[in-house]
């Protein structure tokens, strides 16, 4: 059929010095590239969404923290207010009694 691999190469179309990958493989190689980068892309929205629910958590917890500091700060007002009422009901009985005992006297 072919007297040489000379001949063989210019039925084909290619030059000896070329190096000739078969045929598909540019297809193959881009695939593999594409689904490389598909999988990345997942990977990288897996880690964000993790990261993402994570951040979540945390700001959650800030949250009843900061709630659980606010109603003890509003529970210590509310206790000094209290008291406050209590001494000023007391002072002012004394001052009652105090011009009672005055007026007696």
């Amino acid at each position: 059929m072919f007297e040489n691999c000379d001949e063989f190469m210019k039925s084909t179309g290619m030059n000896s010095d070329e190096v000739v990958r078969p045929q598909g493989r540019k297809c193959c190689k881009e695939k593999k590239r594409r689904l490389n980068n598909d999988n990345s892309v997942v990977d990288v929205l897996k880690k964000l969404q993790c990261i993402l629910e994570k951040q979540i958590e945390v700001n959650q917890k800030e949250l009843e923290l900061k709630r659980e500091k606010d109603m003890k700060q509003f529970e210590m007002r509310e206790q000094t207010l209290r008291k406050n009422l209590e001494l000023k009901d007391t002072a002012q009985k004394l001052k009652i009694k105090y011009q009672e005992l005055r007026d007696r006297a």
